[in-house]
């Protein structure tokens, strides 16, 4: 059978245009959707890759603040020691002692405890004393060279030495001398009370490097305490 032109057009443009829905349905709109896919997977790519640049640089950052925090921290906690060493306290009270040149009892009122991170060691000082000798004492522990916080300090006047004769005579001198002054009053002298808590780190299970002596080295030592 013979097909007409018309016929024969038509048919050739049916396979054409069945070719080209195969081509566009079997080729093309897959590479389209694969296309879409990469294009969907990159842009999350990207996103994913400014997420983890942003938290590498604020990583950095964080590593430099602690850094930081840690070199503070270090240059801060000096005056901390490891470990209660009641030596080194009792030195050290000494030391301020005769710097402000007071007389102190020194007095150890209980075990070291631990205090959060800390051992604290609590020790009551008593002396008498003038109130400028005792603010200077104060001034002292507050610079916490030895790291410690003062907790109670009380203090109260009491008279020193009795100035007034008990026997009226005895401020009449002898005939052609001078009298004697009579004294107004007596002199008062400040009772004082102070309690503190030294502070220390406690030492590392099994590191024995770190612990106190049982006596301070030979140039910590004082001569009162530890002669040579």
């Amino acid at each position: 059978m013979k097909l007409s032109k018309r016929e024969t057009l038509m048919l050739v443009v049916g396979f054409i245009v069945v070719s080209v829905a195969a081509y566009v349905f079997y080729f093309i709109m897959p590479q389209l959707d694969k296309q879409q896919n990469i294009n969907t997977q990159l842009i999350a790519n990207r996103s994913t890759l400014q997420i983890v640049t942003m938290k590498n640089n604020q990583m950095k950052q964080l590593k430099s603040q602690i850094a930081s925090m840690a070199v503070e921290l270090d240059s801060k906690t000096t005056n901390i020691p490891h470990g209660s060493n009641d030596a080194k306290i009792l030195l050290y009270l000494k030391a301020l002692a005769g710097q402000t040149k007071n007389d102190i009892n020194i007095v150890f009122t209980d075990e070291p405890t631990t205090d959060g991170s800390f051992i604290r060691r609590a020790v009551t000082l008593e002396c008498l004393t003038s109130y400028d000798k005792l603010s200077a004492l104060l001034k002292e522990l507050n610079k916490a060279t030895l790291y410690n916080i003062v907790q109670v300090v009380s203090a109260q006047y009491q008279a020193a030495v009795e100035q007034n004769p008990s026997n009226p005579n005895d401020s009449i001198a002898p005939p052609g001398t001078t009298p004697l002054p009579t004294p107004t009053g007596p002199t008062y002298t400040l009772n004082a009370h102070i309690e503190v808590y030294f502070y220390a780190f406690p030492l590392q299970q099994g590191n024995l490097a770190q612990e106190p002596p049982l006596t301070p080295a030979i140039k910590d030592r004082q001569s009162e305490l530890f002669p040579k």
